[in-house]
């Protein structure tokens, strides 16, 4: 578990899906790479409504970041946005339930 502000965990998702976007160009998974980048410009795109974080408690949650090596194909980054997402989007509820509904539905 790590621990993040609203801002920083929303920044940290991001990167997740741009590292993903990356380990399928690399791989040749055109439209898997698509996909992690349209995440990511979604889930940049929820600071525009959060417009300030009323919590000084942080968010515990998983670094998804840890889990990058569990995605070697499309299928296998599904599972994994489906494993990672669902915990944190359980976790982020509290705080952010938009985060949470956008994370739910980049898991499904």
């Amino acid at each position: 578990m790590k621990r993040y502000t609203l801002s920083s965990l929303i920044t940290r998702l991001a990167s997740f899906e741009e590292a993903l976007a990356q380990k399928m160009d690399a791989k040749g998974y055109v439209e898997a790479a698509e996909r992690a980048r349209r995440y990511a410009s979604e889930i940049r795109e929820i600071r525009d409504f959060i417009i300030v974080e009323m919590t000084l408690e942080p968010i515990e949650t998983l670094d998804p970041m840890e889990f990058l090596d569990d995605a070697a194909n499309p299928e296998e980054v599904d599972n994994l946005r489906r494993r990672v997402y669902t915990k944190i989007a359980e976790d982020v509820e509290p705080v952010s339930g938009e985060l949470a509904d956008l994370l739910r539905r980049l898991s499904s």
